[in-house]
């Protein structure tokens, strides 16, 4: 069956034209793309999206529901082991200087979501899987916009926080070594099977950072002030130093008592600068990250092999 010529023509014609459409399409969606990027970016201002504007201790997350009912089973326990550390010899309150003007503080998180329908909680980390926030269950803000930006990770958002009438205390560098050790002798204690640890990880994590707030709450303080950041415990000598990937000195203030806290407005212009601020944070992470590593684990290796010191360079 022969096919006649105009025949050709409309079927070449109708390629011709899915051929455009398709181009079409990907130049719409490639165009899209970074205007979706950029709206999710500049979000809304946090006090309209909030549910909640003042902090709360609500407990949400099954981790730390599990976690707060084994702290409490065994509270005699956690008391002598915080008791023997004299968590205060670390401590001093912060002076009135430190808090910033009109004592805003920021938050950058990825998650900001979670914070506007459920409001300012201790008892929120992203991170449960892997570990407990070094300092406990608290939330953490800085002083310095330019820290917060760290991680926000370009569609995350900067959550303006104002902190009132809460008692802070400067820590010492050698304080989280001094709470890890307790948080240690108290799993020790708890003769825990490496197989549930593993598995329920989540609720042992958890458990770490109600160990921890817990100390600092029975010294008297609702947070705590630190000037750089500070690993401390077993990841001590294996993970790079934070302040030299972020760029900076990373300030910062993890706030027990969250009801001590609101949310604050921030504003389109503002808003809008975060996403570029972002993105530059971002990129000197992975660069500094990278860097650091690398200098790190070749440190490790020299040691491994007996050639080096066993100080973190």
């Amino acid at each position: 069956m022969k096919i006649s010529g105009t025949q050709q023509n409309l079927t070449v014609n109708k390629t011709t034209k899915q051929k455009s459409t398709a181009k079409k399409i990907v130049k719409v969606a490639s165009l899209a793309l970074p205007l979706a990027v950029v709206a999710v970016g500049i979000g809304r201002n946090p006090v309209k999206a909030a549910r909640y504007l003042t902090g709360n201790l609500n407990i949400r997350k099954k981790a730390y529901i599990a976690a707060e009912k084994m702290a409490n089973d065994n509270i005699e326990l956690i008391n002598k082991a915080l008791k023997k550390i004299n968590i205060k010899q670390y401590l001093k309150d912060m002076p009135e200087e430190l808090m910033p003007q009109n004592n805003i503080f920021f938050h950058g998180s990825r998650r900001s979501s979670g914070i506007y329908r459920h409001g300012l909680s201790p008892y929120s980390s992203g991170q449960l899987n892997l570990s407990g926030r070094e300092f406990g269950a608290g939330l953490y803000v800085t002083p310095d916009e330019r820290v917060a930006q760290n991680f926000t990770y370009i569609t995350g958002k900067i959550v303006p926080v104002k902190i009132e009438n809460a008692k802070l205390a400067i820590a010492d560098s050698k304080v989280g070594d001094a709470i890890q050790n307790a948080v240690g002798e108290i799993f020790l204690h708890l003769n825990l099977d490496i197989k549930d640890f593993v598995i329920n990880r989540k609720k042992y994590n958890a458990l770490n950072e109600i160990i921890v707030r817990k100390a600092f709450i029975d010294a008297g303080y609702d947070g705590i002030y630190l000037e750089r950041a500070v690993t401390s415990g077993i990841f001590k000598n294996v993970l790079p130093d934070t302040n030299k990937i972020f760029g900076m000195e990373q300030k910062q203030v993890v706030l027990f008592d969250t009801t001590k806290a609101q949310i604050m407005p921030r504003n389109l212009k503002e808003r809008t600068k975060d996403i570029g601020k972002s993105f530059a944070a971002t990129c000197r992470q992975l660069k500094n990250s990278t860097i650091e590593t690398f200098k790190l684990y070749k440190h490790i290796f020299k040691i491994i092999k007996g050639d080096s010191h066993t100080s973190k360079p």
